[in-house]
């Protein structure tokens, strides 16, 4: 059966740089099949290369991984610690172009990768790109599992905090600590739904509303709502995540799964 391939695509704002790593982007993504079933506790290879200005543009790094999927379907790799074929990763100009990111995947583990998209890499680390020579500020943050009901609007809590630099993140939303630009990467999983469902995702600046994600779902899988924003705000201005959904009587934050709220500061 032909294999297919659902990006997940969140790039963490953080960097991994333990002794011996290099820096490197956090990626996570789930394998199914042509029906949609997940493709489960499977051995699979990926080629991840990163493309200089354009989805069509030169390709100037390159490198591989063998991973194994959760029961889920789910995996996470690091792009920068894979097999290198092309290129180094600690050369790369993250400042200067845009960048996308080039995913193969090959479900047989012989070399044969078919293309499965290439993506936009909106999310790239304050670490690894930042105009500003100040302090540097970042956060990720683990949303809490929750009930919601039905066309109520809700805030969503914050649990655990990855990491907070700059100190502008608590279990309610995220202050700015200095004036400028920052963006914010929101991704919601839930548990599967009963019906067709619309989800909204807000960002709500103080009570105002600045961005809407409208996402709508007809499955009973997991499903994930995301998206991506840059957002101008002044020192102490504040940053909220929103949900409405339309699903009767309730929806679940899914449990078990990387639901998160995380941003950085680009200048």
């Amino acid at each position: 059966m032909k294999r297919i391939f659902s990006i997940i695509f969140i790039l963490a704002v953080s960097i991994i740089n333990t002794s011996g790593q290099p820096k490197a982007i956090p990626f996570q993504g789930a394998a199914r099949d042509a029906s949609g079933a997940m493709l489960s506790n499977r051995t699979i290879s990926l080629r991840l290369s990163v493309l200089d200005s354009a989805s069509t543009g030169t390709m100037i790094y390159s490198e591989t991984h063998s991973t194994s999927t959760s029961a889920l379907g789910l995996f996470t790799v690091n792009v920068g610690t894979g097999n290198p074929s092309l290129g180094s990763f600690d050369m790369i100009d993250w400042g200067n172009n845009d960048k996308y990111l080039s995913v193969e995947l090959d479900t047989n583990n012989t070399a044969s990768y078919v293309l499965m998209g290439i993506t936009q890499m909106l999310s790239v680390p304050y670490a690894l790109y930042s105009k500003s020579s100040g302090t540097k500020i970042g956060f990720r943050a683990n949303i809490i599992q929750a009930t919601i009901p039905a066309n109520t609007t809700n805030n969503l809590q914050f649990g655990s905090i990855v990491f907070n630099d700059g100190n502008g993140m608590d279990s309610t939303g995220f202050t700015a600590p200095e004036s400028g630009l920052y963006h914010f990467n929101v991704s919601v999983y839930w548990s599967a739904l009963l019906a067709c469902t619309s989800i909204s995702t807000y960002l709500i600046k103080g009570a105002s509303i600045v961005d809407r994600q409208l996402d709508y779902f007809c499955n009973g899988a997991v499903v994930n709502s995301k998206f991506s924003n840059q957002i101008y705000l002044q020192a102490g201005e504040s940053i909220r995540v929103r949900m409405v959904h339309n699903q009767n009587p309730n929806a679940n934050i899914a449990v078990g799964q990387p639901s998160i709220f995380s941003g950085y500061k680009i200048y």
